[in-house]
């Protein structure tokens, strides 16, 4: 039997944090931002690499590490992908910084 948990979040308040730490290897976040859709799959939790593909600039699957996301005017919160806030992330060892974070959808791995 497989575990299909699943966790939704789209309320618009900074509570609505997702610590990547907390996830497990190869669990899925779908990430949802003003301009973009993104999928981002965990490989390694707490080093925050992962696999992300999405928007207009990332069309396959690349090697990335999720760093965290800042609330315009708010501090950089390290490893936590929070509504409203900017995802940033470094891919082909540049800094990528999404548009807003409007909701963010965690998929865990059955396996």
């Amino acid at each position: 039997m497989s575990d299909n948990r699943t966790i939704q979040l789209v309320e618009t308040s900074s509570s609505t944090d997702v610590v990547v730490e907390s996830l497990s290897p190869f669990d899925a976040i779908l990430l949802r931002t003003h301009n973009s859709n993104y999928r981002i799959l965990l490989l390694d939790p707490k080093t925050g690499r992962a696999l992300v593909e999405g928007g207009s600039y990332l069309l396959e699957p690349s090697d990335s590490l999720i760093k965290g996301s800042a609330l315009p005017g708010s501090d950089f919160t390290p490893g936590a992908l929070c509504v409203g806030a900017r995802l940033e992330m470094w891919v082909n060892e540049k800094a990528f910084l999404t548009s807003p974070i409007k909701s963010v959808e965690v998929k865990h791995n059955s396996g």
